[in-house]
C-alpha cells in the first residue's frame, strides 16, 4: 500500500516535471518579436508544408523588411531568413498546407521557405520535416 503511494506521488511529480519542461512558454522577448504564430503543438513524424499570407497576429499584411521563420522544438531550434516585399503580383503563391505522414524521416529540419523573397500579398510556403512526433513552434518573427 504505501510503496504504490510513494510510487503514485512520484510520477505525479515527474509528470509535473516533464509537463513543465516541454510547455516552455514563451518569454517575453519572444513574444514581442514574434509577428504571427503558425503552429504551436504537438505534430506527428513527417514532412509539412504551411503556407504564410504575410499577415500578422492583427490580420494585417506585415511591412517590407527581413522576417525570420523559427521552427522551435524541444530538441531543436532552426530559423530562416526571408525577404517580405510590398504589394503583389496579382497570384498567390500558396501551395495547400500539406502533411505526409513518413516514418522514415530521420531529422527535424525547417528544409525552406520557397520562395525566400516574395510580395507579401503573395505569401510563402514553408517546408519542414519532424524526425519523430514532437511538440513545435512555427512563428514568424521580425528579429532574429
Amino acid at each position: 500500500m504505501l510503496r504504490s503511494i510513494i510510487n503514485g506521488f512520484l510520477i505525479a511529480v515527474l509528470t509535473g516535471i516533464l509537463w513543465t519542461a516541454c510547455s516552455d512558454p514563451l518569454s517575453e522577448e519572444d513574444e514581442k518579436h514574434t509577428v504571427l504564430m503558425l503552429i504551436e503543438g504537438s505534430m506527428p513524424q513527417g514532412s509539412y508544408v504551411k503556407f504564410w499570407n504575410g499577415k500578422n497576429k492583427e490580420d494585417q499584411y506585415v511591412p517590407a523588411g527581413t522576417y525570420w521563420v523559427r521552427l522551435y522544438t524541444t530538441e531543436f531550434t532552426f530559423q530562416q531568413p526571408m525577404k517580405v516585399l510590398d504589394g503583389g503580383t496579382g497570384r498567390s503563391n500558396f501551395a495547400e498546407d500539406f502533411y505526409e505522414g513518413d516514418p522514415a524521416a530521420t531529422l527535424t529540419l525547417l528544409e525552406s521557405v520557397e520562395p525566400d523573397t516574395f510580395y507579401v500579398e503573395d505569401g510563402t510556403n514553408i517546408r519542414f520535416t519532424l524526425g519523430t512526433a514532437t511538440s513545435l513552434r512555427l512563428s514568424i518573427r521580425d528579429k532574429e
